[in-house]
C-alpha cells in the first residue's frame, strides 16, 4: 500500500518530508521482499542441487570408504617401515575426515570404520591403546590439539614457550626498527593512518549513538504507541473463534511485539498499513519525519547487508552448496553442477582403478614414496 497522503508533483515528492519518508519506507518493503526471495531461492536451489548430486556423491563416498578399508589392511602388514605406516595412516585420516564432513554418507557405517582404524593402530602399537582411545573420543575427526600431539611433534614447542619473553623482545625490536625506518624515510604515514582509522571509528560510534537516541525517542512517542495499539486491536487473538486464525494472529502479535522491542519501525509501519488499512502518516502527527526517515534508512542498510546472515542461517551445507554452484544464470549454475558431477565420476573411476591395481605392498609402496616426498617439496 502506498503511504502518500495526497497528490503531489514529481518535484514536490522529492522535496517534502512525507515523500522522503515514503521512499525510505518503500525501500525497506522492497528489500524485505528481496531477502525473502533470496531465502526461498536458496531453499529451492539447495534441494534441487542436492537431488542431482546425491547419486554421484554417494558413489564416490562408497568407493572412498572401500579405499579406507584397503588402507587399514595394508597398515597392519609388518613389511611396512615406520615412515610408510605413518604416511599411510595420514592418508587414511584425510579420507576419513572428508567422509565425516560429507552430507552424502548416511548410507555408510563411519563409526565402524573409525573402530577398525583404532583396532589397526592398537594391533601395531598395543602399548598406546588407552592413549589412542582417549584421543579418538576427544576428537572424532582426528584434528590434533596440543594434548594429542606426540613428543616428536612437540619437540621445540616447549622451547618456544620458555622463550616467550625473547619473542616479545624480538617483536618490540622489529616494530621499533620499522617505525625508525619510517621516520628515517621522512614518512609519517603510519601515525596518520592510525589517527585516521580511530577518527573514523569514533565518528561511526557517535553516529550510531545518535541514531539509537533518535530511535529510542521515536519509539517512545505517543503517536507510535498509538499505531502499535491500533494494530494490536486488529490482531487480538481473542476476537477470533476459529482456532487456525487465532494461531495465525498470535504469530502476528508476536511479530509486532518483537518489532516494537527491537525498534523495527519499518515492520510496525508495514503492519499498520496492512492490518489497519491506512497510511501511518495519518496518525504520526507531529513526529519529526526527518529523524524517522533517517532511522528507516539505517534499517534499510541493515536489511541490505543481511545476505551473509541469510546464508549462515540456512545451515553450513545449504550455504556451501549455494556459494559453490549458484551463478547469475540458471544455465551457468547447471553447468557448474554438471562439471562437478563429471569430476566426481572421474575421481570415482580413478579410485576404483586404484583398488583394482593396488593389491600388494609392492604396488602400494611407490604411492607412499610419492606422497612422503611431496611433503618436502617446496615449489619455486
Amino acid at each position: 500500500m502506498k503511504v502518500t497522503t495526497s497528490k503531489t508533483t514529481k518535484k514536490d515528492q522529492q522535496d517534502t518530508p512525507e515523500s522522503r519518508f515514503n521512499k525510505a519506507w518503500q525501500r525497506i518493503i522492497n528489500q524485505r521482499k528481496k531477502n525473502q526471495q533470496l531465502q526461498e531461492q536458496m531453499t529451492h536451489f539447495t534441494e534441487s542441487t542436492m537431488e542431482q548430486l546425491q547419486a554421484p556423491e554417494q558413489d564416490y563416498a562408497s568407493v572412498l570408504y572401500a579405499v579406507c578399508e584397503q588402507f587399514l589392511v595394508f597398515y597392519q602388514r609388518k613389511s611396512l617401515s615406520n615412515w610408510q605406516r605413518e604416511t599411510l595412516i595420514e592418508w587414511f585420516m584425510e579420507h576419513y575426515q572428508f567422509l565425516r564432513s560429507s552430507p552424502f554418507t548416511s548410507h555408510l557405517d563411519l563409526d565402524n570404520l573409525g573402530m577398525l582404524c583404532r583396532e589397526a593402530i592398537v594391533s601395531i602399537n598395543p602399548e598406546i591403546a588407552e592413549e589412542v582411545e582417549q584421543i579418538w573420543q576427544e576428537d572424532e575427526l582426528g584434528i590434533e590439539d596440543e594434548d594429542d600431539l606426540e613428543d616428536d611433534d612437540l619437540e621445540g614447542y616447549d622451547d618456544l614457550e620458555d622463550d616467550e619473553p625473547f619473542m616479545e623482545d624480538m617483536f618490540e625490536s622489529l616494530f621499533a626498527e620499522f617505525l625508525q625506518n619510517e621516520a628515517d624515510d621522512g614518512k609519517n604515514t603510519t601515525e596518520d593512518t592510525f589517527n585516521e582509522f580511530f577518527r573514523k571509528q569514533k565518528a561511526e560510534h557517535d553516529r550510531q549513538q545518535h541514531e539509537e537516541k533518535e530511535l529510542d525517542k521515536l519509539m517512545k512517542t505517543g503517536a507510535l504507541n498509538k499505531l502499535f495499539r491500533k494494530i494490536l486491536r486488529q490482531l487480538h487473538p481473542d476476537l477470533e473463534q476459529d482456532e487456525d486464525r487465532r494461531k495465525a494472529k498470535n504469530k502476528l502479535v508476536s511479530q509486532l511485539t518483537d518489532a516494537r522491542d527491537n525498534g523495527d519501525i519499518g515492520t510496525i509501519f508495514t503492519m499498520y498499513a496492512e492490518h489497519v488499512g491506512e497510511s501511518p502518516l495519518l496518525s504520526l502527527g507531529d513526529v519529526d519525519l526527518d529523524n524517522a526517515t533517517k532511522v528507516l534508512q539505517r534499517q534499510f542498510e541493515q536489511l541490505r547487508d543481511q545476505k551473509d546472515d541469510i546464508l549462515f542461517k540456512a545451515g553450513p551445507i545449504a550455504a556451501a552448496i549455494y556459494s559453490r554452484f549458484h551463478c547469475k544464470t540458471a544455465k551457468a549454475s547447471q553447468k557448474a553442477i554438471n562439471d562437478h558431477i563429471q569430476e566426481l565420476q572421474q575421481d570415482t573411476l580413478s579410485l576404483k582403478e586404484f583398488i583394482t591395481y593396488v593389491t600388494s605392498i609392492a604396488k602400494l609402496k611407490p604411492y607412499l614414496e610419492e606422497r612422503y616426498e611431496s611433503q618436502f617439496h617446496v615449489p619455486f
